[in-house]
């Protein structure tokens, strides 16, 4: 792995960290930020880390649902 391989895979990860920790409505909104952040947070891993991450926080909605982004 090159080193601009390797920053790509951490900033992905340090992404995933902080996407996983927000709420599902505000998720759904960001899908349509960018084809990266749509592809990233429709990933089976994604969705079982924020899951993860909601069954921790009392206050947070449980279920992420996938919804289409307008053209």
């Amino acid at each position: 792995m090159d080193v601009d391989q390797a920053t790509n895979h951490l900033q992905e990860e340090i992404l995933v960290e902080i996407l996983s920790r927000l709420p599902v409505r505000s998720l759904l909104r960001f899908k349509c930020v960018s084809n990266i952040w749509k592809q990233l947070t429709s990933e089976p891993y994604f969705k079982m880390k924020h899951l993860n991450c909601a069954k921790n926080d009392q206050g947070s909605q449980k279920l992420l649902i996938s919804k289409r982004c307008p053209k």
